[in-house]
């Protein structure tokens, strides 16, 4: 997650949605300096988190998600501490947990089922047609139809895992951060999760960032 913006003026975050200082540990956990985050994984739930991530990225193959910039899908997994709750849901609350509070305090986090999100993009190309001149639109419908075709091809996969594996629940689509976040943050570079909780609490599916300068 890169830093950008002027010199001043600047906070401790410099710029970042995720804290510049965030440190990762291999169970998945994140955290600010300072503050040690509690590990009491059951191992054999680490290997189900890692697992759904790494299959999930293997379907996903070189999928990207594009913005200003590309990213590749990447795997992501917070594995859950023995006897921790498990949410029943993703809200932005429960995301901001998860992420170990590095996440800027101001940044709006939005959080959709996985399959309205996919249904969001699949019909962008029937409202895209109406920004053409009534000249056109015939001449671009069929580009248009056949470039959403072939989204849906590609990820129809990876939201279908997301939503039948028998150990996630709450599949979604998660915005985290979106344009000037304060007076102080100048953040251009957001992540964006699909994800879904196990049956024992923890976070697992993909990781991309969008870029908006």
């Amino acid at each position: 997650m890169e830093c950008c913006g002027p010199e001043q003026p600047c906070d401790d975050w410099r710029h970042a949605c995720i804290h510049p200082e965030t440190i990762a540990y291999a169970c998945g956990a994140l955290s600010r300096p300072g503050i040690l985050p509690k590990h009491d994984h059951d191992p054999a739930e680490l290997a189900i988190a890692r697992g759904i991530a790494e299959e999930a990225a293997r379907l996903a193959g070189t999928l990207e998600h594009h913005s200003e910039g590309s990213s590749p899908l990447t795997p992501l997994f917070v594995t859950a501490n023995r006897r921790g709750a498990v949410p029943n849901e993703l809200t932005p609350q429960a995301i901001r947990r998860f992420f170990g509070d590095t996440i800027f305090p101001q940044a709006e986090i939005v959080v959709r089922p996985v399959q309205r999100w996919f249904d969001e993009i699949a019909t962008q190309s029937r409202q895209a047609i109406l920004q053409y001149p009534a000249e056109l639109r015939e001449q671009m419908r069929e580009h248009l139809e056949q470039s959403s075709h072939k989204w849906q091809q590609n990820w129809r996969p990876l939201v279908d895992y997301l939503q039948s594996h028998r150990q996630l629940h709450s599949p979604a689509y998660v915005q985290v951060g979106q344009d000037r976040m304060s007076e102080t943050n100048f953040a251009c570079v957001f992540p964006r999760l699909w994800v879904g909780i196990t049956d024992r609490g923890s976070l697992a599916g993909l990781f991309a960032h969008e870029v908006n300068s």
